[in-house]
């Protein structure tokens, strides 16, 4: 189990759950059920609606039969516990995540029009990701137990290569302009989309966290 291998209140709490991670690390190409994690290699999402309204960009958007790969390649570069306020932060380091799906589209981007179906896959490199969970204690049948209070979540992306097939009905010469325009101004288009893409993950991290902390208590997690 990983559950309850690290003491609350061992001075070398960090530098334990450190070592947890990297051994539920190997284990999230298969999933870890016990943690209410499914399989990472790839890591399937349904679905994925963005409407946008914000800066260059102005579109509606939907990526279905998500795949991502290369979640299980990552570094710990910190994962702090602040017991007294019961507050997590960890901050992760991708080298390469791999995004395959199929998207539909309908817009603009920088006032240019772009509307398409199909295929599409996307590299990002160099991501890291920093996740803050606030919690909070709560007291169940006498059992202590933690539910998330808030979270936030931050990335940072090194660099962002993206192609979208028949763009324009096949259009061929004003697809590959537009893939070419959208490489070409990936940090601007990134921003304008950041907040969506975060709520995202947001969303994602607390759905696993409730089902965690629901069927668990504070001491299965961290013993005393």
């Amino acid at each position: 189990s990983f559950l309850g291998q690290c003491n609350r209140y061992d001075p070398k709490l960090n530098a334990c759950a450190r070592r947890v991670v990297n051994e539920i690390k190997e284990q999230l190409v298969y999933g870890v059920p016990e943690l209410f994690l499914p399989p990472f290699e790839p890591l399937r999402i349904p679905e994925i609606k963005m409407n946008q309204d914000t800066g260059g960009v102005c579109m509606q958007s939907s990526y279905k039969d998500i795949q991502l790969y290369g979640l299980t390649n990552f570094t710990v570069k910190e994962l702090n516990f602040d017991l007294i306020n019961t507050k997590l932060n960890a901050l992760l380091k991708f080298p390469k995540i791999l995004m395959q799906s199929l998207y539909t589209i309908d817009g603009k981007i920088m006032m240019l029009p772009i509307v398409g179906a199909g295929p599409c896959q996307a590299n990002f490199t160099n991501v890291e990701l920093d996740v803050n969970i606030l919690c909070e204690t709560v007291s169940i049948e006498n059992q202590v137990y933690l539910e998330v209070k808030d979270i936030e979540v931050h990335y940072d992306v090194g660099n962002v290569t993206m192609h979208l097939d028949d763009l324009f009905n096949g259009d061929k010469a004003l697809s590959e302009s537009m893939n070419q325009y959208i490489n070409e101004n990936w940090k601007i288009l990134s921003e304008d989309v950041r907040p969506l893409l975060e709520k995202a993950l947001r969303e994602s991290i607390k759905s696993t966290s409730d089902k965690l902390l629901t069927v668990y208590s504070y001491r299965d997690l961290l013993p005393e």
